[in-house]
């Protein structure tokens, strides 16, 4: 064997001594390798096990390969056929390029996985990547990657992702670690009963007994099966949530202001321009200023928010509420009584009594007011427990949705999404008589066929 043969042989990963010849040559733009394997003689019958064989003649096989991936690669296997001189069966012994009936390396299998393990890749550029077919890329997927639901961990974060109606519900809940960021499984659907129902037969008393903080969002049925199966666990409403309630009150209450006073006024000139100013409380008054080309008044930031405040009233209440209580949600509190009590004067604000807006985020303070309350001293050494890990990733879980082929499959989905987010799943092929992950379609109808009449 020269020494371009044995290059070509460590590139493919074969076993030098298990070669006979390589030959190579380019045909239209196509690299074609052509492997000739040795007789291995410890090869036994599949019928009756014996080790007396003898060569019947050669047969070659026509793989795809990814030696390449800008480039199309075929890799001609030529091997021998087997006769058994006791039974008389005729096989083809296997090869470690490639399984039985394949059309494709192992090469391709495992740099398809890698691939799509990238939230950006979808099956069709996997495929043109490796020179093979939308559907076979997708099931290299189906039959390697079958991800098992993780433990359930200490601090249990619980949020759901949005389907936009491409699953058979609408909803995608999904189960994450929240101290290793990794997501446990993927639930489909958001109702009390379905994560009921799972919680009760997937998981076991002791597992669920593990967990010390299951953080949510304030979505009802979440608080009701955390109370119920984790009853050891302190329930945590995410802080995100609640400053989001309270922006969209402060945003309503503007936006009322802005509508009274109507266009063509500097004070919904104000009003306007004041939109996001109002959500910020790092804002300088001796910034630098700029001419409003409206007003042709020389303002900076801070007069702008100024400005608005002085246009309605109620509007100035509101964002003095939503600074005081965006810096008591920064800070920690030193217990969870203290956090009530501090609470309880949010939510009892006489000073909002006339708001609606605002009314109604006071009652959100109500309902959730142990939940809130935790969240408040819930730390892990310096970090404070909250869905914030779920929520930055909730973008790329949907991105996975509309790059995905396929995706109305949810096992595929699934799958998929614990590929991307944990990189550690197992790479085994199914087990014979696993259910498929291909929907089972609708019955079809009465038709006509061609060239009868009907």
């Amino acid at each position: 064997m020269d020494n371009d043969s044995k290059a070509i042989a460590d590139f493919l990963r074969i076993d030098r001594d298990s070669i006979e010849s390589i030959r190579h040559a380019e045909l239209g733009g196509e690299t074609v390798i052509e492997v000739t394997l040795k007789k291995d003689w410890r090869v036994p019958c599949p019928s009756c096990g014996s080790l007396r064989t003898a060569s019947k003649g050669m047969c070659s096989k026509r793989l795809g390969h990814c030696l390449f991936l800008s480039r199309k690669t075929l890799l001609v296997v030529r091997k021998r056929r087997m006769e058994c001189r006791d039974c008389g069966t005729t096989f083809t012994p296997g090869d470690a390029l490639s399984s039985k009936r394949a059309r494709i390396t192992h090469e391709v299998e495992a740099k398809a996985i890698e691939m799509l393990s990238s939230y950006n890749a979808t099956f069709a550029s996997v495929a043109d990547a490796l020179g093979i077919s939308s559907t076979a890329a997708v099931g290299i997927f189906d039959r390697f990657v079958n991800p098992k639901r993780k433990r359930l961990p200490e601090v249990l974060s619980i949020d759901e992702c949005y389907g936009d109606g491409q699953f058979s519900e609408p909803y995608a809940l999904i189960l994450m670690d929240w101290r290793e960021r990794k997501v446990v499984d993927v639930i489909e659907g958001r109702d009390k009963r379905r994560l009921s129902s799972y919680l009760f037969d997937e998981t076991t008393p002791e597992e669920r007994a593990r967990v010390r903080y299951v953080v949510i969002d304030m979505w009802e049925p979440y608080r009701d099966v955390a109370a119920l199966y984790f009853p050891d666990a302190k329930i945590v409403v995410d802080s995100f949530h609640v400053m989001e309630n309270l922006c969209r009150a402060l945003s309503r209450v503007r936006c009322r202001a802005q509508q009274r006073w109507g266009p063509g006024t500097f004070e919904y000139h104000y009003l306007k321009e004041a939109a996001r100013l109002l959500f910020r409380d790092d804002l300088d008054p001796f910034g630098e200023k700029r001419k409003d080309p409206y007003t042709k008044r020389w303002l900076n930031a801070w007069d702008l928010v100024q400005e608005a405040r002085k246009c309605d009233a109620e509007l100035a209440a509101a964002h003095d509420y939503y600074l005081r209580y965006k810096a008591f949600n920064a800070k920690r509190c030193g217990s969870v009584a203290d956090a009530r009590r501090r609470i309880d004067g949010f939510r009892t604000d006489a000073r909002m009594a006339g708001i609606p807006e605002m009314l109604a985020f006071m009652s959100t303070l109500t309902n959730w007011r142990d939940e809130i309350a935790e969240s408040l001293v819930a730390y892990v050494g310096e970090r404070r427990i909250s869905n914030g890990p779920m929520e930055g990733q909730n973008s790329q879980f949907s991105k996975l949705m509309v790059v995905s082929n396929g995706v109305s499959n949810f096992q595929r989905f699934r799958a998929r999404l614990m590929l991307c987010y944990n990189k550690d799943c197992s790479f085994t092929p199914k087990s014979p008589g696993s259910l498929p992950r291909k929907r089972v379609g609708r019955k079809r109808g009465k038709y006509a066929k061609r060239g009868r009449k009907p």
